[in-house]
């Protein structure tokens, strides 16, 4: 399943490298499904979006695995991990 974000400056480009821009994966225990539902692919998306201090560049979400790329403040790093703890 693909979603999008709208953009909210079309004209503006955001480097997906850089600090404080991470990458990270996660791949279900053998292979087994992460969503259970439609609904869980809008949750997480809505949970990345909705991080204090960070901001959801980019991001793929098969049955099985989550790709995200983040823009996270200095400050506010922890927030990454929270994330995926709540998935």
């Amino acid at each position: 399943m693909e979603n999008t974000i709208p953009a909210t400056n079309a004209s503006a480009k955001t480097p997906l490298h850089g600090p404080g821009v991470y990458y990270f994966g996660l791949k279900g225990a053998r292979n087994q499904s992460i969503f259970q539902s439609v609904f869980e692919y809008d949750y997480a998306i809505k949970l990345f979006a909705e991080l204090p201090g960070c901001t959801l560049l980019a991001y793929t979400f098969f049955d099985d695995e989550i790709h995200c790329v983040l823009h996270s403040e200095p400050t506010r790093r922890y927030a990454i991990s929270y994330a995926v703890f709540c998935l």
